[in-house]
């Protein structure tokens, strides 16, 4: 994006969280690790798996 197109996207973001009507949240993300990009929950097939957790205070 150019600069002008990158400021205007950052300004509309700042007056939207400014007015509440976005928000930073923790959530989980899809995450498509061959597309380099997010994909809607509806795109996920979730299926069971065994295996482990691995936390923070772990590593």
């Amino acid at each position: 994006m150019d600069d002008g197109l990158s400021n205007a996207v950052q300004e509309v973001f700042v007056r939207l969280y400014e007015d509440d009507l976005i928000y930073r949240g923790k959530r989980l993300v899809n995450w498509d690790p061959k597309l380099h990009t997010a994909i809607s929950d509806l795109e996920v097939e979730n299926k069971d798996k065994k295996g482990h957790m691995c936390t923070s205070a772990t590593l």
